[in-house]
């Protein structure tokens, strides 16, 4: 009786640990697609900080001397200049 016992103990022990031994394959599963994933969004946010940066040169190299040629058109002939209520410059051709 008490071998009987003993052996559904052991059964039932043997059952839970084959339940938490597949659950643990499912989680360490979920846990590789969960680092692939994040893997990507590293290389994606990698991308994109290269491209911003290469952006931000563009714009440090062009902005200034389009300013500059804006500004000296508009200094050098103020008679293309309209001053608008609503605009800030109307440039007659």
């Amino acid at each position: 009786m008490i071998a009987q016992k003993e052996n559904l103990l052991n059964l039932r022990m043997a059952k839970s640990s084959l339940q938490v031994a597949e659950a643990s394959q499912r989680d360490s599963a979920t846990m590789k697609e969960m680092a692939k994933d994040s893997q990507m969004v590293a290389i994606a946010t990698s991308r994109d900080s290269s491209m911003m940066r290469i952006i931000a040169v563009v714009t440090m190299v062009f902005l200034p001397p389009t300013f500059t040629a804006v500004r000296t058109k508009f200094v050098a002939n103020p008679s293309t200049v309209i001053h608008l209520p609503n605009a800030l410059f109307v440039d007659i051709f």
